[in-house]
């Protein structure tokens, strides 16, 4: 028999704290399993766009020292 807040009857019900607790616990559950996959969604999403802009960086960076050392082998003594 599950806890039903809004047809609360205390004399009809002999086991109420233990329905009231597990409502209260199964609430608590929820929104604890609820925080933990935001907070696992949100770091997977901050590896990603970190490790995105780190590849983007060091192909920016490989692409500008290819252009120096072209421009260096271009000069004739």
């Amino acid at each position: 028999m599950s806890f039903d807040p809004m047809n609360y009857n205390p004399q009809h019900n002999d086991n109420t704290i233990y329905e009231l607790l597990a409502f209260f616990f199964g609430g608590i559950w929820i929104s604890l399993k609820l925080i933990v996959s935001l907070i696992i969604t949100a770091s997977l999403l901050t590896f990603v766009v970190v490790f995105d802009l780190w590849q983007w960086r060091k192909k920016r960076q490989n692409a500008a020292s290819a252009q120096t050392a072209a421009a260096h082998a271009d000069r004739t003594p």
